[in-house]
């Protein structure tokens, strides 16, 4: 049996071992191709069982790789890493032992160091999440997934191993997320990616800077009543490393029995911002509003002081409860008068209003005087007539106090058509013609000259077609009578 030989590459020097039945001669040839190495020999033999194939990195010990059937006179490795220099070996067998091992044949796959692109310096505020640094990447052997990335700190009081992770996409391309300690200061990362044969790297800065708190003013204190809405209070806040429109004010209150937080809104924007609220009613005291103004990682507060009066609420005199007035007529000058402990009457606000505009609308509402000495002209609509409420109010911005009064617009009236007359036992007997709904009136005069004056003791009945009036004082002197109807 012939040993294996492969006349390209160096000689085994080794003594063969010559077996019965084998013989071998062994020609190798290399081909590469990307993470692949192809093997070739000569098979001289007719009686091998199969072969062995081994590798080793140069400079290593052999481990056998594969077996291949008999006649083989290739194989195929397709577990190499570009770049490095690989040893091959092959030897035959069959039942009564091996061959000698054929000479040793080195290969190695092509390779290019992979590449990755510049990384932007990144500087934050102490306390920020650190932005996400992007760089591009590429590797002409091997995936995303291949390749081997890690990145170390230069100064690991800011910036810690552990926080800094790398991650590669098969896009193309990667990120570096940092999360540095709570501290001011730089460190240069340095990213460090490999394809296992050769390795390229990429330094980036990376600093951390001092954050100062936001500042806001002082705001004036408040003095107000109870159950009132507060118009916004001024104030103004800053921040030396951000922009005023970026920074947040919130504001609470340290007195929810006196102001409701719920109560509380913010406006305004920039460096000016305001702050509204509403007392709670029935209460007195001294609340506190505490404001907060915050940058995202730093906070300051400030403080609203809110001196609260319990309001007692306006008084109104004077008006009645009832007024009547005749059809086409005017309800002039009906006076009244206001007061209030808190508030000077001047600057309480008097307002009137009608339950039925149909009788009496809002022109026909008219308040004069000033002070504590106000009237009132009611003036219905032309041709109305009946009851409506009229209510008028007084108010000392938190507390109103109302009095509501009915004004009784009588309907327009009517002489009646007397059917009938007759002195019955010295009393007057009036026969008009009956009117459903209507109410009637009986009026006599005397004289000429005299004025008519109005029946009170009158005795009305009516039936289907008339109605019988009769005037229960009895009849002395001449007398002329008129009846009145009024719907």
């Amino acid at each position: 049996m012939r040993s294996p030989h492969i006349s390209q590459f160096r000689t085994f020097r080794q003594p063969l071992c010559l077996l019965s039945l084998l013989l071998l001669g062994v020609v190798g040839a290399w081909s590469a191709s990307a993470g692949q190495l192809s093997l070739t020999w000569q098979d001289n033999s007719d009686n091998e069982d199969g072969f062995e194939v081994e590798r080793a990195l140069v400079g290593e010990s052999f481990g056998l790789l594969s077996t291949v059937g008999p006649d083989s006179e290739s194989y195929v490795d397709d577990a190499v890493v570009p770049g490095l220099e690989y040893e091959y070996r092959v030897r035959a067998f069959n039942a009564f032992g091996y061959s000698g091992y054929t000479n040793v044949s080195v290969g190695a796959a092509a390779n290019s160091a992979p590449e990755i692109g510049e990384i932007d310096n990144v500087s934050m505020l102490k306390g920020e999440s650190a932005p996400v640094a992007e760089f591009s990447f590429a590797d002409a052997e091997s995936s995303a997934s291949d390749l081997l990335v890690e990145a170390i700190s230069s100064n690991l009081s800011v910036v810690p191993l552990d926080g800094i992770s790398v991650e590669l996409r098969d896009d193309g391309r990667g990120h570096v997320v940092v999360e540095p300690r709570f501290t001011a200061g730089a460190a240069d990362i340095t990213v460090i990616l490999s394809d296992g044969a050769e390795a390229v790297q990429r330094v980036f800065s990376f600093e951390v800077l001092n954050n100062l708190a936001p500042t806001i003013s002082s705001v004036s204190a408040v003095e107000t009543f109870d159950g009132m809405s507060v118009a916004p209070v001024g104030f103004t806040v800053s921040d030396k490393e951000s922009d005023a429109s970026e920074l947040l004010v919130t504001a609470s209150s340290l007195d929810e029995s006196l102001v409701a937080s719920d109560s509380i809104s913010i406006g305004g924007s920039g460096s000016n911002r305001t702050v509204a609220f509403e007392t709670l009613p029935d209460v007195s005291g001294t609340a506190t509003i505490r404001l907060t103004v915050s940058d995202g990682v730093n906070q300051t507060h400030g403080a609203l002081q809110v001196a609260i009066t319990r309001n007692r609420a306006p008084e109104l005199n004077g008006l009645e409860e009832l007024y009547t007035i005749e059809s086409g007529g005017r309800l002039s000058g009906v006076a009244f008068d206001v007061a209030d402990v808190e508030t000077a009457v001047g600057n309480l606000e008097v307002d009137v209003r009608s339950s039925n505009s149909a009788i009496v609308g809002p022109i026909g509402l008219r308040l004069e005087g000033t002070g504590a000495n106000r009237t009132l002209d009611v003036t219905p609509n032309q041709g109305a007539y009946g009851s409506v409420e009229i209510t008028v109010s007084v108010s000392d911005g938190g507390k109103t106090t109302s009095h509501t009064f009915t004004l009784r617009v009588l309907p327009p009236e009517a002489i009646v058509k007397i059917l009938g007359f007759s002195i019955e036992e010295r009393l007057a007997v009036i026969e008009v013609e009956n009117r459903p709904n209507a109410t009637f009136s009986l009026w006599k005069i005397h004289s000429r000259d005299g004025a008519w004056e109005k029946v009170d003791a009158a005795e009305i009945s009516a039936d289907a077609t008339s109605t019988i009036i009769i005037d229960l004082t009895p009849v002395e002197s001449a007398v002329c009578y008129r009846v009145i109807a009024s719907e």
